[in-house]
């Protein structure tokens, strides 16, 4: 006869609750889901990794702080099934080994019943392999790469965060909104070099075509770069009026910089990631309006 691991039983539950909570976490506020409402005193334990110093930490300061919050307006509420929520965080310094050493304490210290996600597709995907293999519930918040999720066998990741198929899809919709006799029709991509960055290429690529928009333009850029000059001068030469790329915070700012330099600046320009945290209006100011991002929630 097997043993009954009540930390399992909790475990089982969340993997079937995992898509609720992944849809609006606070809709878990007061719920009876461990034991039809007993009221035990047993704390749920969630671990979690963001980048708190490195290339990533504008991002990950804040995400900490959503987290924070979001734990907060839950244990006000009642908690789940009148249990509180417990957040135990590490610092990944926005380095996917680094994530997995963090985490793996974490779990190795602590009853740990469910992992959140860091920010960005490398560390996210580090996270939700460790989740995987640990059979646990992970919460994949901030990564758009879909070709991971859809084409592994993930039993344990849920993920509520817009996918490529949905930015490609809001970028159309956003230049719609502009008057046709004023819309832009020369696409530009810039593309990291990475998976998702090609990812999002492709999908620009394909919706943007088949909307009728000119493609004039799609190369590559490195991470970390710090000369985005020859790319400024092909899209000018190339008359590119619509810019799109997913550049991580520090590459949009420094792109950004440059292109406020140069003299030249499309008419619409989508920044996919680098527009999102507080650190895009601090170096820019002024300089970072009028950029366009896609923050929020997939529809659920």
């Amino acid at each position: 006869m097997g043993t009954y691991d009540k930390g399992r039983t909790r475990r089982s539950y969340l993997k079937t609750a995992g898509a609720a909570g992944a849809l609006g976490i606070t809709g878990l506020a007061g719920c009876t889901a461990f034991g039809g409402g007993s009221g035990s005193d047993e704390t749920i334990t969630v671990a979690a990794a963001v980048p708190e110093t490195g290339r990533l930490s504008s991002v990950g300061t804040e995400m900490l702080r959503g987290y924070e919050l979001g734990v907060d307006v839950i244990n006000e509420n009642g908690g789940i099934d009148g249990q509180e929520l417990e957040l135990v965080v590490k610092d990944d310094e926005s380095n996917p080994t680094t994530l997995r050493q963090v985490l793996q304490e974490t779990l190795s210290n602590n009853d740990v019943d469910m992992i959140w996600g860091s920010f960005s597709s490398p560390l996210v995907m580090a996270g939700s392999a460790l989740a995987e293999s640990q059979g646990l519930p992970f919460l994949a918040v901030a990564t758009c790469y879909e070709a991971p999720l859809t084409d592994e066998d993930k039993e344990w990741t849920y993920t509520p965060f817009p996918k490529t198929r949905d930015v490609t899809r809001a970028t159309t919709g956003m230049l719609e909104l502009i008057p046709e006799s004023d819309r832009p029709e020369t696409v530009g991509i810039w593309e990291e070099n990475s998976g998702w960055g090609e990812e999002m290429a492709e999908a620009w690529e394909t919706k943007l075509s088949e909307a009728g928009y000119d493609i004039a333009m799609r190369e590559t850029y490195n991470t970390g770069s710090q000369d985005f000059s020859t790319l400024i001068s092909q899209s000018e030469s190339a008359g590119v009026e619509a810019l799109v790329a997913c550049p991580q915070p520090p590459d949009g700012i420094t792109a950004m910089t440059q292109i406020n330099n140069s003299g030249y600046t499309p008419e619409f320009i989508e920044f996919v990631r680098a527009a999102d945290p507080q650190a895009w209006w601090s170096a820019l100011g002024e300089g970072g309006n009028y950029v366009t991002m896609c923050p929020g929630w997939r529809p659920g």
